[in-house]
């Protein structure tokens, strides 16, 4: 396993990816933000080695190096999914390479469904807290211990100065955003 990440991360280093403070995943929807990003290159995941290559013809598969606001990021485009038949080490992969490359920060982004009718399609929540209803964890495999710690602490899984800023942010340009608990779930269901 951290071999694979290694070889992957070699790759991509030898390809020019140095300093990367945040990366973002384009999720269902966001693809706009690419006009925004300075993107320096672009490489497809099925040339990253070990990578798992997107199933689903709205992801793109495709990783993006530049810059955003003068910050150096990777934006990823698309993300692998239990549905499509990846396991949980493979779909958390891109997270593993993403920080050893030394990435920090790292916006998740998602189209999805609510329960609370008090919500409408295409608004935004700003996640305080998940429930994984997955039936397994990207930490709960044979030699997830070589990787890092197993047990981490979710207490506090989401940065509360980063939480503080966004909802900053959004109240300034006047966007409505919800706070909520996401519930994750298989898929594909919304």
């Amino acid at each position: 396993m951290k071999e694979k990440i290694d070889t992957s991360v070699h790759f991509l280093k030898e390809k020019g990816i140095e300093n990367v403070a945040m990366g973002i995943v384009l999720g269902t929807g966001l693809d706009g933000l690419t006009k925004d990003i300075k993107v320096l290159f672009e490489i497809p995941y099925e040339d990253i080695p070990n990578f798992p290559t997107a199933t689903q013809a709205y992801q793109k598969g495709r990783l993006l190096y530049g810059e955003l606001e003068g910050v150096r990021i990777l934006a990823f485009q698309g993300r692998f999914h239990r549905y499509e038949g990846f396991d949980f080490f493979e779909i958390t992969f891109w997270v593993r390479v993403f920080a050893a490359l030394g990435g920090k920060q790292l916006l998740l982004s998602n189209a999805a469904g609510a329960i609370n009718l008090n919500f409408n399609k295409g608004e935004l929540m700003l996640l305080t807290n998940h429930i994984n209803l997955q039936g397994g964890s990207p930490l709960a495999f044979k030699g997830a211990e070589t990787l890092g710690e197993r047990f981490v602490d979710l207490s506090q899984p989401y940065n509360k100065t980063l939480q503080n800023k966004a909802r900053a942010l959004a109240e300034n340009k006047g966007i409505l955003l919800h706070q909520g608990v996401y519930a994750a779930v298989v898929g594909p269901q919304l």
